[in-house]
């Protein structure tokens, strides 16, 4: 027999489960009124999606729209579209610069080598983007008869993103190398990004379901941070002993440049020892080949410009201290052996390869915040004017352009 004390503890918890889960269930449909597009449409590029539309040998494409500062082909440039451009540039985020309504906000390189040189530059960047989708994009690019055609290349995740794109998306086949291809198969490249927490699947499926579970999660994780409930990721640590891939560590030796550093994210995305980031480097070199073969047959000039990650930016401002941390220290060797590599490949073209690394290091030690403080990678309005800058004085000093 069950006591009555028991009985009524049993009827407490199951009231409270109750009121719990149709408050929880209040708050879930209360959410998906109040807030727009919920679920998978936030995860993933669909049909609905206001801005991006999926395609399945690129991944996606952005929808032309001149309210967001899309152009009639989907691009970020102000209307109308000319017939013709002296420079296009192709790239990713690093490219496409700050998310913008409307072109009149346009914070990227592309537009401010356009301010400094007075020349029309037509930005074909696109966040998420690869030296794949370069190459599928020159044709496009050419069509604008270009003198120049600037490839804006971030070592931080151009290089996977390109073994993710082959090896993964239709209409790669002949770009794919058999020995490696049921390796590469096994990795994608949003796993190379991703976080390793507790009941993750459990978790991530929560979040494309519950706009409730994202709600809280989105806004209360740096308080979980402060109190040590998640990982320091947003806060922090100046701990550089570290080696946990999940948190960041904290530069501010020198306050106005103070930022984080996202330590197993950054590493994965040019970790030379994992196969799949060593293929993803011979295929950018194979992309970038043919690329100069097809401007060179329309007179048309070829420039990559390396943009190297903030880790290495900063490098000798936290040399001595990333020695305490094997994330960093691999993350630094790794991306500069990328760098070198692609320079000397660069050479052996004979084609046109600027390496931003000194011209940013040289904005950055004189003081200038081109970095956000926070762990994101890209740069800050100043930042993408040192891009600009660096690449102006690259064409410069080659001939390329004459002010």
């Amino acid at each position: 027999m069950i006591s009555r004390k028991i009985k009524k503890l049993l009827s407490i918890f199951c009231l409270l489960s109750i009121s719990t889960l149709v408050g929880l269930g209040i708050g879930e449909m209360a959410l998906r009124i109040v807030l727009p597009r919920i679920g998978a449409d936030k995860h993933a590029v669909t049909e609905t999606d206001d801005v991006l539309s999926p395609d399945s040998r690129l991944g996606h494409r952005l929808i032309p729209n001149e309210k967001e500062g899309h152009d009639s082909n989907g691009f970020k440039n102000a209307m109308p579209v000319r017939d013709e451009y002296d420079i296009v540039a192709l790239g990713d985020s690093h490219t496409y610069g700050q998310y913008a309504n409307g072109i009149a906000e346009d914070i990227s390189w592309p537009r401010f080598v356009a301010e400094k040189t007075g020349l029309r530059v037509y930005n074909m960047g696109i966040w998420g983007y690869g030296t794949a989708q370069y190459y599928a994009l020159l044709e496009q690019a050419l069509s604008f008869s270009p003198k120049i055609i600037i490839v804006g290349l971030y070592v931080g995740n151009d290089i996977f993103n390109a073994e993710d794109v082959v090896y993964h998306y239709q209409g790669w086949d002949e770009w794919r190398n058999p020995s490696v291809l049921v390796l590469a198969q096994n990795v994608r490249g949003a796993d190379l990004k991703s976080i390793k927490i507790p009941l993750k699947k459990v978790r991530d499926w929560l979040n494309k379901k519950s706009v409730l579970y994202d709600f809280v999660g989105d806004r209360t994780r740096t308080l979980r941070e402060k109190i040590g409930l998640s990982k320091p990721r947003n806060v922090g640590t100046h701990d550089w002993t570290t080696n946990d891939p999940d948190v960041s560590l904290i530069y501010d030796e020198r306050s106005e440049l103070e930022t984080r550093f996202w330590l197993g994210s950054r590493l994965e995305g040019v970790n030379l020892d994992n196969p799949a980031i060593a293929e993803g480097l011979n295929v950018t070199m194979n992309f970038l080949a043919e690329m100069k073969k097809k401007t060179d047959e329309k007179g048309v000039r070829l420039v990559v410009a390396l943009i190297p990650m903030k880790e290495a930016v900063y490098g000798d401002l936290i040399r001595e201290k990333a020695m305490q941390n094997d994330f960093l220290q691999k993350t630094l060797f790794f991306e500069d052996r990328i760098r070198e590599t692609l320079r000397e490949f660069c050479g052996e073209q004979t084609m046109d390869c600027l390496d931003m690394h000194a011209d940013l290091f040289a904005s950055l030690q004189a003081g200038n915040a081109i970095y956000r403080t926070t762990w994101d990678e890209h740069p800050t309005p100043l930042g993408y004017r040192a891009y600009a800058d660096s690449i102006v004085r690259f064409l410069q000093t080659t001939s390329l352009i004459v002010l």
